[in-house]
């Protein structure tokens, strides 16, 4: 009986089948969702993400192709950012260019599996394509307009003018402060005492004003200088990404230093209390103990 299977002859019918079977599964479920999407670039900035390409082009494809056309016409003195337009050829919204002749180059076409993957329509999609690349060739020309990078020149140059200014202001402030405290007496100097015992003596006082007064110096130097990197990145269009991103985390670092000064808040004030507490105790058994001597006081 085994034989007799092994041997017997597969059916071209049953095949042709299973073949029409697979293949109406395939195009009903379309390509695995595992495909990879890609990048319309311009000078190195991302523009539109394209998922999916009519016909047989890969996203990898088209968006090589339009990258390159894009880079070629921006270079044009003569291009401008309206000449993208959408020109609808069913079953498609063609995204293309109107060259200087006035003929319309296509470019990506938008069908209506990605306006469903993307949750929008045909027309919609080709059109918000279309606003991202006027976009892009607006923020490329800004970059590159000499206008633009002789005004950041002049605003960096009067900042730093500025910056070095307050730099020897703020030096000769340091010296003088220093000097006045020095200049004084020790007897004159605060001192700390809880009755009659002394916490703090007036040197101890002198050497924690010189300390404050220099992590104060050196603590402002540091946050102007830090504030003024983000400052003169942002006067350069290349740049005004970078300087977004450090006045994020500048301002993000500065958010979590004031929470961690309020939490603080709470044991500085309990701190304040013991010690005005311990303070008045101490005072109230100095006189007890005083008044006990004079014999105001008796116990019997």
């Amino acid at each position: 009986m085994p034989e007799l299977l092994a041997s017997r002859p597969l059916n071209p019918v049953g095949i042709r089948r299973c073949l029409a079977l697979l293949l109406a599964a395939f195009l009903l479920l379309g390509p695995a969702p595992g495909a990879s999407a890609a990048w319309v670039t311009l000078d190195g900035e991302k523009v539109i993400e394209i998922n999916s390409a009519a016909g047989a082009q890969t996203p990898e494809e088209v968006a090589e192709r339009i990258s390159s056309h894009l880079t070629r016409m921006v270079r044009n003195p003569r291009f401008e950012a309206n000449q993208v337009v959408v020109r609808e050829e069913p079953p498609y919204s063609m995204v293309g260019l109107l060259n200087f002749e006035g003929k319309f180059i296509p470019g990506l076409a938008v069908d209506e599996r990605a306006a469903k993957q993307a949750g929008t329509t045909r027309e919609a999609l080709a059109k918000r394509y279309r606003d991202a690349v006027r976009s892009a060739i607006v923020a490329y020309e800004d970059r590159n307009r000499l206008r633009n990078w002789i005004v950041g020149t002049l605003l960096a140059l009067a900042v730093l003018v500025v910056y070095v200014l307050w730099l020897r202001w703020q030096r000769r402030t340091h010296v003088r402060l220093k000097r006045w405290l020095a200049g004084r007496s020790v007897e004159l100097a605060p001192k700390l005492k809880i009755g009659q015992q002394t916490l703090v003596t007036s040197a101890q006082t002198r050497a924690i004003s010189h300390l404050a007064l220099s992590i104060v110096h050196w603590g402002l130097l540091i946050t102007v200088s830090w504030l003024l990197i983000p400052l003169l990145l942002s006067f350069f269009p290349p740049t005004q990404a970078m300087a977004d991103g450090l006045s994020d985390q500048i301002l993000s670092l500065a958010l979590r230093l004031i929470r961690a000064c309020l939490r603080l808040v709470p044991s500085l004030l309990w701190i304040a209390v013991i010690a005005v507490g311990t303070a008045l105790m101490v005072r109230v058994s100095n006189w007890l103990f005083a008044a006990l001597r004079r014999g105001q006081i008796s116990i019997r």
